[in-house]
């Protein structure tokens, strides 16, 4: 669809960004931005939000065609250097490509092949458990109202699912961009029979089309997004209201299309290994992590993180932190950097009663 700069921008503050382009002089004077990098800026946050973004046009006629919304936003990737991949990047791109070799030709959504290739996942039960656990330890406030720590492990969890799913598309991207791989979109129902078994079965991409809108229309009777919808369904985090409309969608879908949800699925075939590198898992796993948490702190600093009234973002970074200090995988320089955290908020948090008065006052 076509938008101009205005939606555009709305639409990123839907999705979490704070509007900062309304704050310029550019937008302020003349009502719409300069080519320069505030609006290579605003391409990248649409790019979290769509697969499609293209521009046409200049100035206050400038146009924004969006098109293929992804199901989970990815995050935004703080390479102010354009397209050059940083060496993390190519790291796990290769490491990605090495495993793929492995496989015979397979389909998945992005999210399947993050659990195909054994990317870090930190969304089991037990772990949720002893992270609400642990956070609940390290944060002690007289009102155990001003945060919740399920919260917080959700938001966390979450995070690291988007982050998979950024590593998958953009490597898969380049990789086929390399022509090392040829990646084919397929489009998926599934639904379970009277055993009580999952079938899947293809469907063309019309049908998914039509399913989609039908979903956003229901979604959007209830004032609810596709985001919203898609991250429950990945990682059941969300409302009460998500939860009872989700289950709403599925009985609508059940009695209209007879399918419990429909998905798009990638189907990766191997063509070229000219080109391979031996990566192992632990440089994988050094560069993936290293990656994470430079892009959690980025987060941390937008402003709407910053000055936070709202618990999980105002500590999201310290609490990613704890989580990935507490989780099962080794990871470089964790406690040194909990520990520098933890030290630069010591005006709010210790473990005495009472000490997060002073910041929600």
């Amino acid at each position: 669809m076509e938008y101009n700069e205005l939606d555009v921008i709305k639409i990123t503050v839907e999705h979490g960004f704070n509007g900062s382009e309304f704050k310029t002089k550019a937008w302020i004077d003349r009502g719409c931005l300069k080519p320069d990098r505030t609006h290579d800026a605003l391409i990248e946050k649409l790019k979290t939000i769509y697969n499609v973004v293209g521009v046409v046009g200049k100035g206050k006629k400038r146009r924004y065609i969006l098109d293929d919304k992804k199901e989970v936003q990815t995050q935004r990737d703080y390479n102010y250097k354009g397209t050059q991949l940083t060496e993390h990047d190519s790291i796990m791109r290769e490491y990605i490509f090495y495993q793929l070799i492995k496989l015979s030709t397979s389909s998945f959504s992005f999210k399947g092949w993050a659990d195909k290739l054994q990317l870090p996942n930190l969304i089991s039960e037990t772990a949720k458990i002893n992270y609400v656990k642990g956070i609940k330890d390290f944060y002690v406030t007289k009102d155990e109202g001003i945060f919740n720590a399920h919260e917080i492990v959700l938001e966390c969890i979450s995070s690291v699912d988007s982050r998979n799913i950024s590593v998958i598309r953009n490597s898969f991207r380049l990789l086929e961009k390399e022509k090392r791989l040829k990646v084919d979109e397929v489009f998926i129902s599934s639904f379970k029979n009277y055993a009580n078994k999952i079938i899947k079965e293809s469907i063309t991409e019309e049908k998914y089309n039509l399913i989609i809108e039908y979903i956003r229309s229901i979604l959007s009777d209830y004032e609810l997004t596709y985001y919203e919808y898609i991250k429950y369904l990945h990682n059941n985090t969300g409302s009460e209201k998500i939860a009872k409309v989700a289950e709403l969608i599925t009985l609508h879908l059940q009695n209209v299309y007879d399918v419990d949800r429909v998905y798009k699925s990638y189907k990766v075939t191997v063509i070229d290994t000219t080109i391979l590198k031996n990566v192992t898992e632990e440089q994988f796993n050094i560069a993936y992590f290293s990656r994470l948490i430079k892009l959690s702190r980025d987060k941390q600093n937008r402003k709407q993180y910053i000055g936070s009234q709202t618990f999980w973002r105002r500590f999201y970074y310290l609490s990613m932190l704890l989580i990935l200090k507490s989780s099962s995988y080794q990871i470089e320089n964790i406690e040194q950097l909990f520990d520098e955290e933890y030290k630069s908020e010591e005006l709010f948090i210790t473990h005495e009663l009472g000490t997060f008065d002073e910041l929600f006052a």
